[in-house]
């Protein structure tokens, strides 16, 4: 999942560098803009769509 995400976004959006960390659970995904969370699957029960994080991370740039 987390790779399939890195692979769209770094195909999508310009001058963005992807790295995947593990976290302390396995099933924890956070999305972070220069260190600011923007999703957490956590936090929202569900899975991001590639589509949100775009939309995300553009809003930050």
């Amino acid at each position: 999942m987390a790779a399939g995400l890195a692979a769209e976004l770094e195909k999508n959006l310009e001058d963005v560098i992807v790295e995947i960390e593990r976290g302390p659970k396995q099933s924890e995904l956070a999305v972070l803009v220069d260190g600011e969370q923007i999703f957490s699957r956590l936090e929202q029960m569900r899975y991001p769509t590639v589509p949100e994080l775009i939309v995300a991370c553009r809003s930050r740039q």
